[in-house]
């Protein structure tokens, strides 16, 4: 209710004052500032209202904490979020030595532009976020992203987690081998009298060292005890420093969560983006440039005037 007053009101007043500017600015123009800043600003509350009430959060459903609209993207991975194709293209150093991250972005219709919103730690080792922002006629398209390394609880660099589906490919230590997800077995439990496990889930994978060209074929097993948590055993690679549980798999659609180990893992890079849509912002700054204008205009007509009765008493 309070914001449609408030509507209402700056409608009213836009009117108004325009009227009033219309018909001074025909006859003096230099009498026109008051009425020029007063529609000034009264653009910049149409902007405000704008981009606030109207604004689009681009996400996916998830929340970073438990206000923060979000969504997630892999590395080269392209999603579409609330009609936006997003890719997470590249990551490059900037001149002062930041990470800045470079998403494509391509909106409904059609027009494809890029942000680079820049990440980086400051010298109290506290994280800092530069969001980019993309200016339309329209609207204002806004971005910041917290990248995985902020989210790292400072646990082993040499491993890394991958939530893979069926075929689903995919390369670590610095592309020194693919892993490939073949398939999953399920149902098929081997009980142990000695300790009373048993394999509930097999998953399939096809390891290939990118440097020799040799394939292996492991299947890491996911354990559930009798008694107490699920519990998971590593598979070494044969003759690598590589190995690969299987940490988790869901109910359905067979997706599966494996740790891959070893000492040139290292972890497909994230990001946690934050976008905004923000319509109409441009009639903020287009209400602060013509109420600046106004207020130049109606203090150069008071100067004037001055100096005008400043120059009848001296006479």
């Amino acid at each position: 209710m309070l914001l449609l007053m408030l509507v209402f009101f700056s409608f009213f007043a836009f009117f108004g004052n325009g009227q009033v500017l219309w018909r001074v600015g025909k006859g003096n123009p230099r009498m026109a500032g008051g009425a020029l800043a007063h529609v000034g600003i009264v653009l910049m509350i149409f902007g405000i209202l704008g981009s606030s009430a109207f604004d689009n959060t681009l996400t996916d459903g998830q929340k970073l904490g438990k206000d923060k609209p979000v969504f997630v993207i892999d590395e080269g991975q392209t999603r579409t979020i609330e009609g936006y194709t997003v890719t997470f293209a590249d990551k490059k150093t900037t001149e002062e030595g930041r990470l800045a991250y470079k998403l494509d972005f391509t909106d409904p219709s059609g027009r494809a532009f890029s942000l680079e919103p820049v990440v980086y730690k400051n010298r109290r080792n506290q994280w800092v976020q530069h969001p980019d922002i993309r200016s339309f006629l329209t609207r204002d398209v806004y971005v910041a992203v917290s990248p995985g390394a902020m989210f790292n609880k400072g646990g082993d660099e040499n491993q890394a987690e991958l939530l893979m589906s069926p075929s689903d490919s995919v390369m670590v230590g610095e592309k020194a081998f693919a892993i490939q997800y073949v398939s999953m077995e399920t149902g098929s439990v081997q009980k142990n009298a000695a300790n009373g496990q048993s394999f509930s889930a097999l998953a399939r994978l096809k390891v290939t060292n990118l440097k020799t060209g040799i394939q292996t074929e492991i299947t890491p097993a996911y354990v559930v005890p009798t008694e107490g948590k699920p519990a998971t055993e590593a598979v070494q690679l044969p003759n690598e420093d590589l190995s690969i549980s299987l940490m988790a798999v869901q109910a359905t659609g067979q997706k599966i969560k494996l740790l891959v180990r070893g000492k040139d893992v290292v972890e497909k890079d994230w990001l946690v983006v934050q976008a905004y849509e923000k319509p109409l912002i441009n009639l903020l700054w287009l209400g602060l440039i013509v109420m600046t204008g106004g207020f130049v205009l109606a203090t150069y007509r008071r100067v004037k005037e001055e100096q005008f009765s400043n120059a009848r008493l001296a006479r």
